[in-house]
């Protein structure tokens, strides 16, 4: 079952308070600047192909969410993935949870994929 991206972020609106940036795979491996509001913050972070979300994961404060995105979006050598990564127009949400909330992160990534299923989060599932 895919789930579009608007439903995803209704659920999120609905129940928490955070900051919201989104740029393509391409955006972001060629401007690191982009980089700069999100890249020490927690929070979770999804992949949307062809408006579904395929992955959601996050990043707790001792991590932050730019280290996570960069792994992920380096990560090749799975041709399922490397079909993701490859593709510059897939969009990648950022959400920065609120830092009095940080300690919701975890709990909001295992909600949002037991809700959406994300193709990629299949070992969750």
């Amino acid at each position: 079952m895919k789930v579009h991206f608007e439903a995803f972020l209704q659920i999120l609106k609905n129940d928490i308070e955070f900051q919201y940036y989104e740029f393509t795979i391409e955006e972001l491996r060629k401007e690191k600047s982009k980089w700069n509001e999100w890249e020490n913050e927690s929070g979770i972070y999804y992949f949307v192909e062809e408006g579904s979300i395929v992955y959601i994961g996050r990043a707790l404060k001792n991590t932050g969410l730019g280290s996570r995105v960069n792994d992920q979006i380096e990560a090749f050598g799975n041709p399922k993935w490397d079909r993701i990564i490859k593709n510059h127009q897939v969009i990648v949400g950022i959400v920065c949870i609120n830092e009095e909330m940080w300690f919701m992160t975890s709990s909001l990534e295992l909600y949002l994929i037991d809700k959406l299923k994300p193709e990629f989060n299949k070992r969750i599932q």
